[in-house]
């Protein structure tokens, strides 16, 4: 390796996307688009509270704007899970 520090566990662990790596199965897209949903509904809540409003609204605009990202970071982290699994296997 050159221009840097050689670590054989990480040269043996990490392990770059390569052309003849499977595609991403169907259950993982679903996986990224619902992620990628409920990212967008979150931020769209989180975004519309820039506009006064009761105290109801940006409690609970508040609320399922923070689950709403949340669910979609850890189904995006799963998904990134699983597939690294399948390229494992």
């Amino acid at each position: 390796m050159q221009g840097g520090l050689y670590d054989p566990i990480i040269a043996h662990t990490h392990r770059p996307y390569q052309a003849a790596d499977p595609p991403v199965t169907a259950s993982i897209a679903i996986m990224y688009a619902v992620s990628a949903l409920f990212t967008a509904i979150g931020l769209a809540l989180l975004l519309a509270l820039l506009r006064p409003g009761s105290e109801g609204r940006v409690y609970a605009f508040r609320m399922i704007g923070t689950m709403g990202l949340a669910l979609g970071a850890a189904l995006a982290m799963s998904a990134t899970a699983m597939w690294r699994w399948s390229l494992a296997a």
